[in-house]
């Protein structure tokens, strides 16, 4: 569970900044990663919003990523430690959501 949210936290982290990366290279990490986390046994609450953090990544709308990562982190809270839904929250008010 914190792993995937990890995974997700870094892939729109970079929506953040200037985008260093192609496209191509932000659509393959993408794909990737929702490969991988597809493999998980995640609870249906954080399925959905953690596949949407990393189809976002691709994209460079910080504010729209900023939402989902808070949703992210509302929807982990019961299963992350007080300073991981502190971080996800840090980055999602980072983000504008």
């Amino acid at each position: 569970m914190a792993l995937a949210c990890f995974v997700a936290a870094r892939l729109v982290a970079e929506c953040s900044g200037a985008q260093s990366e192609d496209a191509a290279a932000r659509v393959a990490r993408s794909a990737g990663a929702k490969a991988w986390l597809g493999t998980l046994a995640l609870p249906t609450s954080i399925r959905a919003p953690v596949t949407r953090c990393a189809e976002l990544s691709v994209g460079a709308n910080h504010v729209a990523a900023g939402k989902e990562i808070a949703g992210l982190a509302a929807a982990a809270a019961p299963f992350l430690d007080a300073p991981s839904k502190a971080e996800l929250d840090a980055l999602a008010a980072l983000l504008g959501g």
